[in-house]
């Protein structure tokens, strides 16, 4: 057995190569044609450890000898800090287990080609390095966030995040609400607002008219009263006298303004007394 063995790893080793690069594509369903393992053999002649191992004990059970497949992994890398050693996805590794009937145990036989170690560094780059390091960072808050002991600091924790998050959203929409308040209600204006007598109308009027709609102007929307008053051009004179004081740049004459207080208490009588015969 040991000679068949030592035939089979010679063989490999001399006309085979390793390589994860592979060029063996499996077939689709159904369609007849030489299956990766024959093309593997016959012509490709290349492929990773687990091409090796599963050829070797087809060839090996074919000539009468019992063999297994098995896997595990190749552990070269030591972390000398955690005085233990890291183990990869890469290092992962196939070979085989042949059975020996004079000692009666299962004997390993590797039939890959050694230069596969060549693809496992001991020593890895930096980058590595890092990725591992903050691996180990979210393994350890993870044990350390399940123990019993750490429940009442983790929800602590979990709390002020929460709660720090909360105010930074709030903050910003604080922020945008008042930016976007400033640009649309008078952008760039600074001077005082100018109130006549008629503002004293808003609140009957908007009982009957509803809220005044954003962007129209007051005059506008007052007037819409015409209708609904005995005396439209009074509302009139009222809405021309008011536009003069707000907007006109001379100064107000004292006549209008005790013209426009008059007609506003007359405007408000009617709307008082409409809205009571309703």
């Amino acid at each position: 057995m040991r000679h068949r063995l030592a035939l089979i790893r010679t063989w490999f080793h001399k006309d085979f190569h390793y390589t994860r690069n592979l060029t063996i594509q499996h077939p689709p369903y159904r369609v007849t044609g030489p299956t990766p393992i024959a093309r593997f053999l016959t012509q490709t002649r290349s492929g990773h450890c687990e091409y090796f191992a599963t050829a070797a004990i087809l060839m090996l059970r074919e000539a009468g000898i019992p063999a297994r497949y098995a896997t595990g992994y190749a552990v070269m890398e030591r972390d000398t800090k955690r005085d233990g050693f890291v183990i990869r996805g890469t290092h992962g590794h196939a070979w085989c287990r042949v059975w020996d009937q004079q000692s009666g145990l299962w004997l390993d036989f590797d039939p890959t080609p050694p230069d596969w170690l060549a693809n496992i560094s001991s020593q890895p780059p930096w980058t590595q390095r890092l990725a591992d390091q903050l691996k180990r960072l979210r393994e350890d808050f993870f044990l350390w966030r399940n123990r019993s002991a750490n429940r009442m600091a983790v929800s602590l924790i979990m709390l002020a995040a929460g709660i720090a998050g909360a105010g930074f959203i709030t903050k910003r929409l604080w922020r945008t609400k008042h930016h976007i308040a400033a640009n649309v209600t008078s952008p760039g204006y600074e001077g005082p607002v100018i109130r006549t007598p008629l503002h004293g109308l808003e609140a009957r009027a908007r009982r009957q008219l509803g809220a005044r709609p954003p962007g129209r102007p007051f005059g506008c929307w007052l007037a819409e009263l015409r209708p609904s008053l005995p005396d439209a051009p009074a509302l009139d004179e009222a809405i021309a006298l008011h536009q003069r004081l707000r907007f006109d740049p001379a100064p107000p004459e004292p006549a209008d303004q005790e013209r426009l207080t008059r007609l506003t208490g007359e405007l408000e009588a009617a709307i008082r007394h409409r809205a009571v015969r309703r």
